[in-house]
C-alpha cells in the first residue's frame, strides 16, 4: 500500500470562481483546505495577460510560481518576469514583494521577458532563468536572483541579473550553490555570485550536440540534458517533426562516455515529436522524458524512460515508450499535450499539460487517480479549456503534489493553483496497457521503386479501445542501428529519398486513443528494384 497525498493542480475558472462544495473523498476531487474551495488565482495588473511557466517549493514549504506578465511603461507594452509566493494554505505571502507578487523587468520598456524557469535555494532565495527579446537586446538570456523578500539580490551579477546568450529554457541548482542553465545549443554553469564558472566546459559553457531544453542533476553530480534533434524522416516539411535527444555530462562539463557510449541518445516517439515536454529523474536514476508526439494526424501525450546507462527501459510501456490521449468530456475534444513530467518517490509518474495524469511505474494509467489516471482540470467560462492549463508540478515534503498553470480571469489571464485530495489505499494496478491498444497491422507488402519504397498493409484484427488514429511506418537500411519513422493515416505509404540498391527493413504499428500498439514483423525490400518482397 503506497501512501496517499494531497494534490494542488492548476485550474481554469471563470473569474476565479471556486468549486466549493465538491465532495473531497475520492482521489482527483478538489481539496477545500487550499485557497477558496480548493482554488487560488493570482492576478497581476487587471485585464492583462499573465502566463505561468514554472513552479518550485522553498525550504519553508511555500509555493513559488513564476511566469510572465504584461507591463506598460512610457506608452510601450512590455512583458516582464513575474513571481508569486503562496503559503501552504494558498494564501499570498505578504513578506514577498507587494502582497506576495514580484515583477522583474530585465529587458526594460518595449522588450519582452519570457518563459522563466524557477528554482529556490536552501536560503529561500529565488532563481529565475529565461529569455529577453526586443530591439537592442544583445544578451537574450537572463539568470535572476531574488532575496527572500522579493528584491533583486545585488550580490548576484552586480544587480541581481546575469546576462548571456542565447535564452535559457531551464535551470538546475547544484549542492555547492553553482547554477546550471540550458538553452538551445549551450549548457552553462555559473558560480554562486553569478559569474561564469570558467572551470566548466570552455569558459563556463558546453556546446551541446542537440537543441537542449531541460536539465537535471543526478545524485553523483552527472548532468542530464534533454531536448530535440532534427528527425531524419524524409518527405515531410523540414524541421516540422523532431525526435527527443538526451545527453549526459560529467561535473566538469565533459561528455560522459559511460552513457550511451558517449553518444546522443535519440528517442523516437510515434511519427515525430511536436514539442519536448519535460525531464525528470526517478529514484533509480532513470530519465523520464515527456513530449507531445504525432501519430497520423492525432497528437499524443508521450513519455519515454531510459535506464541509467542511457538505454531504453523496456519494462516501461511498449519498448520503453508510452503514448496516451484523453477525451475532454466538457469540450468533446482530445487533450494530449505534455508540458511537464514528475517522478514520485513511490515510482508513480505525473504528467501535466491539457490534463493531469498519473501513471504506474510500468506506464499503465493509475487506477486511483481521477478517471483511470486522468483528471480534466476545471474549465473557463463557456466550458473552454485553455491551451495548457497545467504547466508544472512539484512534491512537498509532506507528500502533497503541487501543480500550477494559468486560468482565464476577466479580460486577461492569471496564475492559478488548486488542490485535489488523494485518499485511501492504493488499488491493484490496471492490466497491461497493451491490452487496450491496437494489435499489429497485417499483410504488410513493400515494393522497391526509384529511390523510394511503396508499402501497403491491412489494419489490425484487434482494434483496441478506440478507432485507429494513424500508423507509424518504421524503416532502416540493413546494418543501421535504429529505425526512422514515417507517418501515415491510411493503410499505405510511399517513403521517398532512399538509396538505390540498398536493402531496407520495413515494419508498421497502429495507434489509437490509448497509444501505439506493437509493430508487425519487419520485411526486407531493395530500393530501385520493383517486385514483391520475399515471403
Amino acid at each position: 500500500m503506497r501512501p496517499r497525498r494531497a494534490l494542488l493542480a492548476a485550474a481554469a475558472l471563470a473569474g476565479g470562481a471556486a468549486l466549493a462544495g465538491t465532495a473531497l473523498a475520492a482521489p482527483g476531487d478538489l481539496d477545500a483546505s487550499f485557497g477558496t474551495g480548493g482554488v487560488t488565482t493570482t492576478q497581476f495588473p487587471p485585464s492583462q495577460r499573465s502566463a505561468a511557466t514554472g513552479l518550485a517549493l522553498d525550504p519553508f514549504g511555500f509555493v513559488v510560481q513564476a511566469g510572465q506578465t504584461q507591463v506598460s511603461r512610457r506608452g510601450a507594452v512590455s512583458s516582464a518576469f513575474a513571481v508569486v509566493r503562496l503559503g501552504p494554505n494558498g494564501a499570498p505571502d505578504p513578506t514577498f514583494g507587494g502582497g506576495g507578487r514580484v515583477v522583474v523587468e530585465v529587458g526594460g520598456a518595449g522588450n519582452v521577458d519570457f518563459d522563466p524557469a524557477v528554482t529556490v535555494q536552501p536560503d529561500a532565495k529565488v532563481l529565475l532563468a529565461g529569455g529577453v527579446f526586443g530591439q537592442g537586446v544583445r544578451q537574450p538570456g537572463a539568470l535572476v536572483r531574488l532575496n527572500r523578500n522579493g528584491s533583486l539580490d545585488p550580490t548576484f551579477g552586480g544587480d541581481g541579473v546575469t546576462r548571456f546568450r542565447p535564452a535559457a529554457t531551464d535551470l538546475a541548482l547544484q549542492t555547492d550553490g553553482k547554477v546550471l542553465t540550458v538553452g538551445g545549443p549551450f549548457l552553462r554553469r555559473f558560480l554562486a555570485d553569478g559569474r561564469p564558472d570558467r572551470a566548466f566546459g570552455r569558459n563556463g559553457a558546453v556546446r551541446l550536440r542537440s537543441d537542449g531544453q531541460h536539465v537535471a542533476l543526478q545524485a553523483n553530480g552527472r548532468i542530464v540534458v534533454s531536448g530535440t534533434a532534427v528527425n531524419e524522416q524524409p518527405g515531410g516539411p523540414p524541421g516540422a517533426l523532431s525526435t527527443l535527444a538526451v545527453e549526459r555530462y560529467t561535473p566538469a562539463g565533459r561528455i560522459d562516455r559511460s552513457y550511451n557510449r558517449g553518444r546522443v541518445r535519440v528517442v523516437g516517439l510515434g511519427c515525430g515529436v511536436v514539442g519536448s515536454g519535460g525531464l525528470a529523474l526517478d529514484a533509480q536514476g532513470r530519465a523520464l522524458l515527456g513530449a507531445t508526439a504525432l501519430v497520423g494526424v492525432t497528437e499524443f501525450a508521450a513519455i519515454a524512460r531510459l535506464r541509467g546507462n542511457g538505454t531504453p527501459d523496456t519494462r516501461f510501456g511498449s519498448r520503453g515508450t508510452a503514448l496516451y490521449t484523453f477525451r475532454n468530456p466538457a469540450t468533446g475534444g482530445r487533450r494530449a499535450v505534455t508540458t511537464g513530467v514528475l517522478a514520485e518517490s513511490d515510482g508513480q509518474i505525473v504528467m501535466s499539460g491539457g490534463n493531469l495524469v498519473e501513471l504506474n511505474s510500468n506506464g499503465t494509467l493509475s487506477r486511483t487517480f481521477g478517471a483511470r489516471g486522468n483528471v480534466t482540470m476545471p474549465l473557463a467560462a463557456g466550458g473552454r479549456l485553455g491551451p495548457n492549463p497545467v504547466t508544472d508540478t512539484v512534491i512537498e515534503a509532506s507528500g502533497r503534489l503541487v501543480a500550477g498553470g494559468s486560468t482565464a480571469s476577466g479580460a486577461g489571464t492569471s496564475f492559478a493553483l488548486a488542490g485535489v485530495q488523494l485518499l485511501g489505499p492504493a488499488a491493484a494496478p490496471l492490466p497491461n496497457i497493451n491490452q487496450t491498444r491496437p494489435g499489429a497491422p497485417r499483410a504488410l507488402r513493400a515494393f522497391g521503386r526509384n529511390r523510394a519504397i511503396q508499402a501497403s498493409w491491412l489494419g489490425p484484427t484487434r482494434r483496441g479501445a478506440s478507432p485507429i488514429r494513424g500508423f507509424v511506418v518504421e524503416y532502416r537500411k540493413v546494418g543501421q542501428p535504429r529505425f526512422n519513422t514515417f507517418c501515415a493515416t491510411k493503410g499505405f505509404a510511399t517513403i521517398p529519398n532512399l538509396e538505390n540498391g540498398a536493402t531496407y527493413q520495413v515494419r508498421v504499428a497502429a495507434g489509437n486513443d490509448v497509444g501505439l500498439g506493437p509493430s508487425g514483423p519487419a520485411i526486407r525490400v531493395t530500393v530501385g528494384r520493383a517486385g514483391a518482397p520475399p515471403a
